[in-house]
């Protein structure tokens, strides 16, 4: 699970898919592995658009919905 303040190279690869669905990413904070209050934001933007409970966590069922619209290889998803 990932929460604010976290930090980890899973932050880079979240920013990354974000990113990939047309998540408005900073310049600033592209490449940082710090989960900081805008990356927040744009997980609960994320998981509002998915149905999801808004809480900012990156916690399991958020990750599947995440890779389900990135489409990402390999990893578990709702449907392929």
């Amino acid at each position: 699970m990932l929460y604010p303040g976290n930090i980890s190279w899973m932050v880079r690869r979240l920013r990354l898919q974000l990113a990939e669905i047309g998540m408005p990413v900073s310049t600033v904070t592209e490449g940082t592995s710090v989960y900081d209050e805008e990356l927040q934001r744009q997980i609960m933007a994320f998981q509002t658009s998915r149905g999801i409970k808004p809480d900012g966590i990156v916690g399991p069922y958020t990750m599947i919905h995440l890779n389900t619209v990135t489409n990402t290889p390999d990893v578990p998803m709702l449907e392929r």
